[in-house]
């Protein structure tokens, strides 16, 4: 039987994505448009704010108000003095929205998406079945970042991303509580609200 001699493998460099590549071709291309002009060719603060078009290079999103918790979670309960909160009356589980947009006008480049918020859950029972909730951000139905359980009662979730979008596209937060422990919970006890949530959408292309 002939015997065999391992060899070492190269990676080819036409084959394969680093961010030395990418500036070259990016730059070669950014060259034939501007015309060679860059930063060495032209006087100093030849280019001003005026002659910058809005929106050029970002697009910014603010959502400052309205992303609570939703109307069709909120209920009365059991108590004339609390606050409308989920209660297992109208909520079993699950992920559910908090707030959804359609983001327009953006080219591919990078998305920068920060949201918080302060929420509270009710600690009774919790020794008999924990109660927990969990945030997340999604671009285009894919999860972006996600966090909890988070199992205090009171809690400010706070979450911050980079991805990279190809375009326009659909942002979200979710929200995902808890369901009840069959003879142990009761469906009329508030369990959980969420108020106070700022949405801040940064896209950013060259």
């Amino acid at each position: 039987m002939p015997s065999s001699r391992w060899t070492e493998a190269e990676q080819r460099a036409d084959a394969v994505l680093n961010a030395r590549a990418f500036n070259v071709e990016y730059n070669a291309i950014r060259g034939t448009i501007n015309g060679g002009l860059d930063r060495t060719t032209t006087p100093a603060g030849w280019v001003t704010r005026d002659h910058l078009m809005p929106a050029a290079l970002h697009k910014v999103d603010v959502v400052s108000s309205a992303i609570e918790l939703p109307a069709a979670l909120r209920d009365s309960g059991s108590s004339d003095v609390a606050f409308n909160c989920l209660t297992y009356t109208v909520y079993a589980g699950g992920w559910y929205t908090l707030h959804s947009e359609t983001l327009s006008g953006l080219h591919e480049g990078v998305m920068h998406v920060e949201f918080s918020a302060f929420c509270w859950m009710q600690p009774i029972y919790g020794g008999q079945n924990p109660k927990g909730v969990s945030f997340r951000v999604l671009w285009n139905g894919v999860i972006m970042a996600e966090v909890g359980p988070l199992y205090q009662s009171y809690n400010n979730p706070y979450i911050v991303a980079d991805f990279p979008v190809a375009g326009d596209g659909v942002l979200s937060v979710e929200f995902n509580f808890s369901p009840p422990a069959a003879s142990v919970d009761d469906a009329t006890d508030a369990q959980f609200f969420v108020g106070g949530g700022n949405l801040l959408a940064v896209a950013r292309w060259r």
